[in-house]
């Protein structure tokens, strides 16, 4: 009888992941005012006080009488979204577990926090208190149009308090804008990446999340729009991240009444939210239109 060997096949454990960046609109979560004055499962109650300005102080009356106002607005979360993953247990057995390993974190980092950034994003571009007129930048004016962008914030706020979101390309401009001011040595190496514009954190974003106008699914996540954003000068105070509710459930074979499978459960529940007195801390440079 003939010597035989039985092969077994050992499937590898590593997983084939994409290279996707996480939220990179996570440097914001700094200002969380308005989380303890939910008033509803979806609902935030926003207040916002204005007063007179100074007048003549008189000598035989005094001062002037002054007055002020409290508005009250509630403001209705815009964003619900969730999703359920089975995995049959037969067929994460035969991946050596990888599937119910990483499903959750993938499904985080391609899915969720891209359309997180995307819909804050466009919330912000749109809420800008100053436009630029919409266009595209070159190394030659990229400078002048963060200038500018610096300069307007600067009338209300410290722009070194701001962050400054561009997109890859522009930031590819900023490259070779502060490349240009160098008279490179021979056989040297000019380091251009640049981590902050006079003072103020550059934060780079995918374009796929830099949109004016994104179409948010019912069923299956997110479209850019159609026209992008360049840059935006945001100053973290100025805008509210919100999260109500972020939870993951998982539900085992052994605990599920209806099926062989893990039950994977994913919900979150946000806006973002930019509060009228405040719109004078965003500035938006837009793309040209499609």
């Amino acid at each position: 009888m003939p010597n035989s060997i039985a092969y077994k096949i050992n499937y590898a454990s590593k997983l084939d992941k994409k290279l996707e960046q996480e939220a990179v609109s996570s440097v914001l979560d700094v200002n969380q005012d308005l989380v303890g004055d939910f008033v509803g499962a979806r609902q935030v109650k926003v207040r916002k006080l204005s007063t007179d300005g100074l007048g003549n102080y008189s000598t035989s009356t005094g001062y002037p009488m002054g007055a002020f106002t409290l508005a009250e607005e509630v403001v209705t979360l815009a964003y619900d979204r969730g999703k359920k993953f089975p995995i049959d247990r037969i067929d994460d057995l035969d991946s050596g577990q990888i599937i119910s390993a990483n499903v959750m974190g993938e499904f985080i980092r391609l899915k969720v926090a891209p359309e997180v950034d995307a819909i804050r994003f466009a919330k912000y571009a749109s809420s800008a208190g100053t436009t630029a007129t919409p266009g595209a930048l070159t190394a030659d004016t990229i400078t002048d149009a963060v200038d500018a962008a610096e300069a307007q914030i600067g009338q209300t706020s410290d722009p070194t308090l701001c962050k400054l979101f561009v997109g890859w390309g522009v930031y590819a401009l900023l490259k070779k804008a502060q490349k240009e001011r160098f008279v490179q040595a021979a056989g040297t190496v000019v380091d251009t990446n640049i981590e902050k514009y006079d003072g103020i954190q550059i934060v780079r974003v995918p374009d796929a999340r830099f949109t004016v106008a994104p179409t948010v699914s019912a069923t299956d996540g997110y479209t850019p729009g159609a026209q992008g954003i360049n840059f935006l000068l945001i100053n973290p105070a100025c805008v509210q991240q919100i999260k109500k509710h972020e939870n993951t459930k998982i539900i085992s074979p052994d605990v599920n009444q209806t099926s062989d499978d893990w039950l994977f459960f994913y919900r979150l529940v946000h806006d973002a939210i930019v509060l009228d007195n405040q719109k004078a801390g965003i500035y938006a440079h837009l793309k040209a239109a499609a």
